[in-house]
């Protein structure tokens, strides 16, 4: 079930965030910082065990559960023709509990804290695990924390779309387009033969269109701030090489 939610969810996620297929969705619910469902249904899973647990149903339920144990192991050592009792065994109902505590030990009883916790420790030991290969994404850095979301609340559809492309590195350039096998496409090289058709070359290096930024600035700084977003994304729309902005250029800004 979670599987299929999963798979919805991913679904889900691009249409808001206007991202390629391309885009991995741990990359995906970091920028939009969105928890993994398998993440966030453990999470709720705990917490309704930890509190049917501790109600008098509960304690209704543990006993019923130790007494047909109890009655189930005796049987099986006549059969057996044991004399003995041997260890003590837990019920399902006492595993379950013991898990959630332990969680919540180990995480914190606080539902959106013990979530954000194990995403971080999840999304911190895949980082490390993982493999490069994109020349940037700014979405794989750090731990997934709620200040991204700042840097599309002020932004049009059209525009957090091109901005959330250009953190991720998945956007229609020809260094993305030559990376998944584009067939018009033969080359990344930008057509102004200095680099990488990549956002950062476009916005800020690219000999065919003049920058409007200070010299030395850098990519990763004008991505990070919500006062240069608006304007990034602007630019990335009005560069006339992302075919797929070009409605939204004339409703825009004409």
């Amino acid at each position: 079930m979670i599987k299929a939610i999963s798979k919805l969810q991913s679904k889900g996620l691009r249409l808001v965030a206007g991202a390629y297929k391309a885009t991995p969705i741990r990359e995906l619910e970091k920028e939009t910082f969105v928890p993994p469902i398998d993440i966030y249904c453990k999470e709720i899973w705990a917490k309704h065990i930890r509190r049917t647990y501790a109600s008098p149903a509960g304690s209704y339920i543990q006993e019923q559960c130790r007494a047909i144990g109890s009655r189930l192991r005796r049987k099986k050592r006549k059969r057996q023709g044991q004399l003995q009792t041997g260890a003590t065994m837990l019920t399902v109902g006492q595993e379950r509990l013991a898990w959630a505590e332990k969680r919540a030990q180990d995480l914190g009883e606080g539902s959106k804290k013990a979530t954000a916790t194990e995403w971080g420790r999840r999304w911190a030991q895949e980082r490390r695990g993982g493999r490069g290969g994109w020349h940037v994404s700014l979405a794989k850095d750090g731990r997934p924390r709620p200040n991204n979301i700042k840097l599309y609340s002020k932004l049009k559809k059209a525009e957090s779309s091109a901005v959330f492309q250009a953190r991720t590195g998945r956007i229609g350039l020809r260094h993305f387009l030559a990376k998944a096998r584009v067939p018009e496409i033969s080359s990344p090289e930008c057509s102004c033969g200095y680099g990488l058709e990549t956002a950062a070359h476009v916005l800020l290096h690219c000999k065919d269109r003049p920058s409007s930024w200070p010299r030395g600035a850098r990519f990763r700084k004008i991505m990070e701030a919500p006062e240069c977003v608006g304007q990034v994304a602007r630019e990335l729309i009005q560069c006339g090489r992302l075919g797929q902005f070009s409605l939204a250029n004339k409703l825009l800004y004409s």
